[in-house]
């Protein structure tokens, strides 16, 4: 079960409302377990945004999350028949928010692509739980922090764009 991977008290801390994001979760049928682990990483994202001035993640809404703007779907790399999150590409969005603890749910994502937009606070440790992700662009944003570490224990990363960020070293 979800709770027991990031717990409601953790989740409350960021500002996200997991036990209403579940609860919703459990009015829908999903395809499969992967999306709607998918569903409830991306609906506490939506929570997670300040500021979306072009509404982007507008129809962000229901189960259906391969249809959600910016979010790819693919075959899982393990089972040709699975369907799951393989990418986001929010890129010039110009979205201001966080990165919650959440989108470690995203295990088969293998693109990542936020840049040019205006999230802010760090790159969450649960990213060390995406196996698959190939390329991470979180370039042009408002990141702080050190270098996020987190990052050096992606064992498919290949490309890497961290610019233009308040990162110290």
């Amino acid at each position: 079960m979800f709770f027991s991977q990031i717990s409601i008290a953790s989740a409350a801390d960021q500002g996200i409302d997991l036990a209403t994001i579940e609860s919703k979760a459990n009015n829908f049928t999903f395809q499969n377990p992967s999306l709607r682990q998918a569903y409830i990483a991306l609906q506490s994202w939506k929570q997670a945004i300040f500021s979306d001035p072009f509404n982007f993640t507008a129809n962000w809404t229901g189960s259906d999350v391969c249809s959600y703007a910016g979010v790819f779907c693919a075959a899982a790399p393990y089972n040709a028949s699975e369907t799951v999150v393989a990418g986001v590409d929010l890129n010039h969005a110009d979205i201001a928010g966080y990165l919650p603890e959440e989108l470690g749910l995203l295990t088969h994502l293998a693109l990542f692509h936020i840049n040019s937009n205006r999230f802010c606070g760090v790159v969450p440790q649960s990213f060390k739980k995406l196996k698959l992700l190939f390329e991470l662009d979180i370039s042009n944003n408002r990141f702080v922090g050190g270098f996020p570490t987190v990052v050096l224990s992606l064992p498919s990363l290949k490309f890497l764009d961290l610019r233009f960020n308040e990162l110290r070293e």
